[in-house]
């Protein structure tokens, strides 16, 4: 399992720490379903949307 996910499944299984994960991601579209984490689009999306004020923190691997 990638870092990535596996980061994003610890914060959604321990709620009581304050983070919402809104999606993950890549360069590459995942090919498989890792997980039941949304695949939010490419770096160039994650640059926009943090742009745009959609997201508090990034976590890179």
């Amino acid at each position: 399992m990638p870092v990535g996910v596996s980061l994003a499944k610890s914060f959604n299984d321990e709620p009581w720490l304050g983070f919402v994960v809104v999606g993950l991601y890549d360069i590459n579209p995942p090919n498989a379903n890792l997980s039941d984490i949304e695949y939010k689009g490419d770096f160039e999306q994650l640059i926009a949307d943090a742009k745009k004020g959609k997201l508090d923190r990034i976590y890179l691997e």
